[in-house]
């Protein structure tokens, strides 16, 4: 589901290594969303690649490198689940994806290795074949990606790239190695967009958001880095195959142009019990809505919260 927030969202969030251009905000004070990393996993990323790149000494990290939060999260998902998206545009069933995680292992210690997957179906399947797989290694204790994989497969066109990320060489910065050798230094709290998504997991039971609040988070997806911004816009019951469920409403910050009609374009619901599951993304495009929802889900850390009733 959010995969589609950074493949859509994510060009037009900030320009490369800046934060966007504000658009109106109630005066709330931001969230700066990065972990504390009580301990460093060994992300070793020449032994991973195959490959021993240096950052430039005394290079400074790019991007947002205010100070982290210090209270750590609560777990909110586990090994196992899965969670199935389907995508309709007017009505029309266009694509589906498929959000596991399961356990693994990195340098000897506890990881988790995401997986979203997804591909087009039915007549938009036939006219644009699509299917994408993103992969994100995390440490289970920090949420924090050391590798992220992107596979794509569009119609002829095909991409594969490996980013690496390693949080050792440099005490206070991210050291991101590319598929091509490229070293960018970037802020210690990196995330690629897949991590992103279960890091905000974790994190949302230990906020006090507040309506019109932000949340700031760097990201690095598809080559380019961003300071991804999220509005908070309240809690609202959302009717689902599985009946009622609050959830958190949020707006990315969007840049209003041939895609998107205005800023608040792109909307996404998360669960507002202890799971916080994607729910629903919402694009309001000039040519109607376009829907991901949730149609499945296997193997999630609590029971999830539904009501018979809209309020």
């Amino acid at each position: 589901m959010l995969l589609a927030l950074g493949a859509i969202a994510g060009p037009t969030a900030s320009a490369k290594g800046n934060s966007p251009t504000d658009i109106a905000l109630l005066p709330v004070k931001p969230i700066q969303l990065d972990p504390i990393l009580a301990s460093q996993p060994k992300a070793d990323s020449a032994k991973l690649q195959g490959k021993n790149h240096k950052a430039k000494e005394g290079s400074k990290p790019r991007g947002n490198t205010n100070n982290p939060l210090e209270a750590e999260g609560k777990p909110a998902f586990k090994a196992g689940e899965k969670l199935r998206f389907k995508l309709t545009y007017l009505g029309a069933r266009g694509a589906e994806a498929d959000f596991t995680v399961e356990d693994t292992l990195i340098d000897g210690k506890a990881a988790y290795h995401l997986k979203g997957d997804g591909h087009s179906r039915g007549l938009i399947g036939r006219i644009y074949p699509i299917h994408d797989v993103y992969h994100s290694y995390t440490m289970a204790d920090t949420h924090l990606p050391v590798r992220a994989v992107r596979d794509v497969h569009e119609q002829d066109y095909k991409d594969y790239k490996v980013d690496l990320f390693d949080r050792v060489s440099r005490p206070d910065s991210t050291v991101l190695t590319r598929e091509n050798g490229e070293v960018i230094v970037l802020p210690k709290g990196l995330h690629d967009m897949l991590s992103m998504t279960y890091f905000l997991r974790t994190r949302l039971s230990q906020i006090e958001l507040q309506k019109g609040q932000r949340i700031t988070m760097p990201v690095f997806f598809n080559g380019d880095y961003y300071d991804m911004h999220i509005r908070y816009m309240g809690i609202e019951r959302i009717k689902t195959k599985f009946g009622y469920i609050d959830c958190y409403h949020f707006i990315p910050v969007v840049q209003k142009g041939d895609l998107f009609e205005d800023n608040d374009s792109l909307s996404f619901w998360i669960s507002a019990d202890d799971n916080h599951i994607p729910v629903r993304i919402r694009f309001r495009l000039f040519l109607g809505s376009m829907y991901t929802d949730l149609v499945s889900y296997k193997n999630l850390l609590y029971p999830l919260k539904t009501h018979k009733k809209r309020k």
